[in-house]
């Protein structure tokens, strides 16, 4: 994980105008690291910079679940169904990995934020 908050931070720098999908990377990175605070302003900084965005915003609410924020991951799985109310934990385990362990520990988050099955 080290690498990856690394090669995130580099792109950021060389980059002032970067797109939000470069923080929501480095949220997820240390999601997947279980550093959950540490996931939580880059997260909020990639919804700030596009407030639709559907994989930030059910990273943050799964980031929250997992602090134990229950009413904070609540509200973004709100705010996630008023966008994209397909938005389920069915379509999340669609993910085609390998990795079951990762797969597991993000339907995790998410469920634990209430979204719908």
């Amino acid at each position: 994980y080290r690498e990856a908050f690394d090669s995130y931070r580099m792109a950021m720098r060389l980059n002032p105008h970067y797109p939000a999908w470069y923080v929501w990377k480095l949220g997820t990175a240390y999601y997947d690291a279980r550093q959950y605070e540490n996931a939580v302003l880059p997260l909020k900084e990639a919804i700030e910079r596009n407030p639709k965005f559907k994989r930030a915003r059910l990273a943050l609410a799964a980031t929250y679940a997992q602090l134990d924020r229950i009413e904070d991951a609540e509200q973004q799985v709100d705010e996630l169904l008023a966008d994209h109310p397909d938005a389920s934990l069915q379509q999340e385990s669609r993910w085609k990995t390998e990795d079951v362990e990762w797969l597991e520990h993000w339907l995790e988050g998410l469920r634990k934020a209430g979204l719908p099955e």
